[in-house]
């Protein structure tokens, strides 16, 4: 019989190297919600930001909703059902009651609805609260810029 090895402890930081370890999704949808909302308030229209940030239309809106500058009936409609539901549902079921409800498809529902888990600048009628999001797989929560001296308070937005 052959010797035993003795005990190799490993090193640590192994496992798998990220692919692109300067990439940060957060990061990156901050920058887009801050040059749409730049945008649209110099009066462009959503197609026009989408053309110039190379975007869609609907992408546009959603990250404007979630900025909490862009304001229409059904967005707020759709809002404040959604956020009726979670309260009792969990997310997949609240978006499927607000969808029946309101007589949309669950893709109007999800492009009306805010990009959850980011820091914004809440309406000042509407309280709103962190959701846990998914994003590559895992459940985050991800936490966007402090609100700049003398700004309006920031909260967590979803349902």
């Amino acid at each position: 019989m052959g010797k035993k090895r003795a005990y190799k402890s490993r090193k640590s930081g192994g496992g798998r190297k990220k692919l692109k370890p300067e990439y940060d999704a957060g990061k990156n949808l901050k920058e887009q919600m801050d040059a749409a909302v730049t945008l649209y308030n110099s009066e462009m229209s959503l197609q026009a930001i989408g053309d110039a940030l190379n975007l869609n239309p609907i992408k546009v809106r959603k990250l404007l909703i979630t900025a909490g500058v862009y304001e229409s009936e059904v967005a707020e409609k759709v809002q404040d059902t959604f956020e009726e539901y979670r309260e009792t549902q969990d997310y997949k079921t609240s978006i499927l009651s607000t969808a029946n409800t309101l007589q949309l498809s669950k893709a109007s529902v999800t492009s009306y609805g805010r990009h959850e888990g980011f820091v914004v600048v809440a309406a000042a009628s509407r309280p709103v609260k962190p959701l846990y999001v998914p994003l590559s797989g895992y459940f985050v929560r991800i936490f966007l810029s402090r609100a700049a001296p003398g700004a309006v308070p920031r909260r967590r937005c979803g349902g």
